[in-house]
């Protein structure tokens, strides 16, 4: 089932930030966001994640997305579906039916810390909840302190540790029933 609610909403507050699907002219801007040190320091080669994303462009478990603040594109996010990665990856397999991954990152270090990470996760949270999601999981690496933060000032639950494909991990997981006691 693919995840299809940016074509459709777009939330109307003091942070005008929108959703859409990512191009293959988005391509040339992911490239230089994944060169600055803040975002190599935590993801894999440029080549290599440009590779992988063009990949999602045509998986239907995964939404690679451009994060917009107004009209200029400044994240990217990915949501996966999980069942089908249970299979392949041991870290996940003790995870309900229906878990949704999140994978994102900020590209411009200026926009670093402002707020807007914890802004679009939360607008993310909430459409995938109000969708029937009952997981939403992030793995940010053990030694990443800045996304740990960010998580938890979102909600997310440290779940546990463990070695994945991609490397170390530490599982963070924020479940529909506890978003809707915040």
């Amino acid at each position: 089932m693919v995840i299809s609610w940016w074509k459709r909403w777009m939330p109307h507050d003091e942070l005008p930030i929108s959703f859409r699907p990512v191009r293959p002219q988005d391509f040339v801007l992911l490239r230089q966001w994944l060169e600055y040190p803040h975002v190599q320091k935590w993801w894999s080669s440029p080549d290599e994640q440009i590779t992988r994303i063009g990949a999602h462009l045509d998986d239907p478990t995964v939404e690679p997305m451009m994060v917009e603040y107004g009209e200029t594109a400044f994240a990217y996010i990915q949501i996966c579906r999980l069942d089908g990665e249970r299979v392949s990856e041991p870290a996940l397999q003790d995870q309900p039916d229906g878990t949704v991954g999140i994978d994102q990152f900020i590209g411009p270090p200026e926009l670093i810390g402002k707020g807007l990470g914890p802004r679009f996760m939360n607008i993310v949270c909430d459409r995938l909840f109000a969708e029937g999601v009952p997981r939403i999981l992030v793995d940010p690496d053990p030694a990443n302190n800045s996304a740990i933060r960010a998580y938890e000032k979102i909600g997310f639950k440290k779940l546990k540790k463990a070695m994945t494909k991609s490397g170390p991990a530490l599982f963070m997981n924020l479940d529909r029933q506890e978003y809707e006691k915040q």
